[in-house]
């Protein structure tokens, strides 16, 4: 047999001796070949299908099962020509499949989803299963045919989508968001129970300009703007506002609302397809921002007009202090000279005014501090004068509570950058705090080192009671006074808050380190360029 190109057909041909030659005899068997290749074909592609494809008899015993068929169900090449299509079904499946055989009687086709059922392991499979009856040349049923798919993967996938689905839902709940959808070819706009809730609406569909009509006016032209930004086709903005809404018994309520637009295409085809996100009912929240700023504003106020208070109140009371303080030194210079009981008496009267001026003074200080209306002069000064005239002014108190000083060498310090006297106020307010808090017989040790970047810090170690972790995170708030459980140590708790503000305004840090029972160190950091000074001791 061969293909004869000239008359693109296929010839079968028979030749036979004869008395004179051959006697040969030529068939057209162009259709059988055609027919066989047809057949060749569909084999094939029946052989390289993924889903179960089989053919039985009228008997219903299988005829052949393909490859895919076969691994589905576990059948082994020897057991298809024995098998009972029945047999590929779970019992509870069976009756089912029948009846349904029996209703599609008459027909050509009947597809179902059902389960089959491992030959082998006895695991059920999902399956969409296809029967069909085949008719011989007199349309009479010849037997029966299958194609049958997987659908494992189908369900697992719809089951995933579907505990996605619930997990976005409980999301959504939980965190009590509303949804919505606009489609931006026609406006319309689709939102779910929560969002209509929230925006006191009713229908799930509406037109987009209808839900934008219960936004409130002043808050439109933002909204809008928003959205705008968000559905431009070149780099579209992330869409997050808060915005006002209007009930339809006329009530406010506040809303967040976030989203994002899908975009497709490219060039002039590039487009929007879709504009949705979520939004969050707010109002709660909002309130409680403005009673917050409220309460501020309230409190600011307090803190201002405590300040302004502390302000007239310590100049009201420096004039007739100052009176005191001057009448008493008139006493002291008096003719004839005092006696030692007016000595006494009038040297109390000075300590105590002294004493009261010092406390107006830092007061004063403090509040200006807090108004900000206290101002520093920076310039360049030796750091050895500040430490020495403050050591000066403290050596007395030290002295009566049997307290070292060891301060550095002169050459090992450097020049700040700060006010003169409102340093000195700084280290004379630690110096006493650290002599004040010390054990009697105690050191009180001066340090000073580079901090880097042209700083330089100044740290001043006792050795005294310390301080509880508690009060190192209050320490420098005002009117909060170190050791407290020393009931008999007096303080008004202004000069370290006092000591910070200054600090800070002359550019610097301040900071404590301290351990209960271990003592304190308190540490000042401030601007000194071209600082060189010695390393810290070991």
């Amino acid at each position: 047999t061969a293909y004869y190109p000239n008359f693109d057909r296929w010839y079968e041909a028979t030749a036979y001796p004869a008395p004179d030659g051959l006697s040969v005899y030529f068939r057209d068997v162009t259709k059988g070949r055609q027919v066989d290749q047809e057949r060749q074909q569909f084999a094939a592609l029946v052989a390289a299908s993924s889903d179960f494809i089989g053919v039985a008899g009228l008997d219903q015993r299988s005829i052949y099962v393909n490859r895919a068929g076969q691994a589905l169900v576990g059948l082994e090449p020897g057991q298809v020509s024995g098998i009972n299509v029945l047999d590929f079904f779970p019992e509870s499946e069976r009756d089912n499949i029948l009846s349904h055989i029996a209703d599609s009687e008459g027909g050509e086709q009947l597809v179902l989803d059902t389960w089959f059922q491992h030959l082998r392991t006895g695991q059920l499979i999902p399956v969409s299963w296809s029967f069909l009856r085949l008719r011989d040349a007199s349309g009479n049923v010849s037997g029966y045919a299958t194609v049958t798919r997987d659908l494992t993967e189908r369900n697992n996938a719809e089951s995933l989508l579907r505990a996605s689905e619930e997990r976005r839902r409980l999301a959504l709940n939980a965190a009590e968001l509303g949804t919505w959808y606009v489609d931006p070819a026609t406006r319309a706009t689709k939102t779910d129970a929560r969002y209509r809730a929230i925006f006191g609406t009713t229908g799930e569909w509406t037109d987009y300009m209808e839900a934008v009509a219960v936004i409130h006016p002043d808050d439109q032209p933002a909204v809008l703007e928003a959205v705008a930004a968000a559905t431009r086709l070149e780099d579209p903005a992330p869409y997050a506002i808060e915005y006002r809404i209007v009930h339809p018994d006329g009530s406010l309520r506040w809303v967040l609302a976030n989203g994002r637009s899908s975009l497709e295409g490219a060039g002039l085809a590039r487009r929007v397809v879709s504009f949705d996100g979520t939004v969050a009912d707010i109002t709660d929240r909002k309130r409680g921002e403005i009673e917050l700023i409220a309460a501020l504003a309230a409190a600011e106020s307090a803190n201002q007009a405590k300040s302004d208070f502390l302000s007239r109140m310590s100049h009201e009371l420096r004039s007739p202090l100052n009176a005191v303080l001057g009448f008493a030194q008139l006493l002291q210079l008096g003719t004839p000279p005092p006696t030692a009981v007016q000595e006494k008496n009038v040297g109390q009267i000075l300590k105590a005014g002294w004493y009261l001026l010092g406390l107006i003074d830092e007061i004063l200080d403090l509040s200006q501090i807090e108004s900000g209306r206290l101002t520093c002069v920076l310039e360049p000064v030796p750091l050895a004068e500040v430490l020495d005239d403050c050591q000066a002014l403290v050596e007395g108190q030290a002295q009566a509570r049997g307290i070292r000083l060891n301060l550095p060498q002169k050459d090992d310090l450097c020049i700040v950058t700060v006010d003169r006297t409102r340093i000195k106020q700084v280290f004379i307010n630690l110096l006493s705090n650290a002599i004040k808090y010390n054990r009697k017989g105690g050191t009180v040790q001066v340090h000073v080192e580079t901090a880097g970047r042209g700083r330089v810090c100044i740290r001043i170690e006792d050795n005294g009671i310390g301080l509880s972790p508690e009060q190192l995170g209050h320490i420098f708030e005002p009117f909060e006074r170190l050791g407290q459980e020393a009931g008999s140590i007096e303080g008004t708790g202004i000069g370290l808050a006092l000591s910070k503000g200054l600090v800070e305004l002359m550019g610097g840090r301040i900071g404590v380190e301290s351990v209960v029972g271990q003592g304190s160190v308190f540490w000042v950091e401030l601007d000194a360029p071209g600082a060189q000074v010695s390393a810290p001791p070991d």
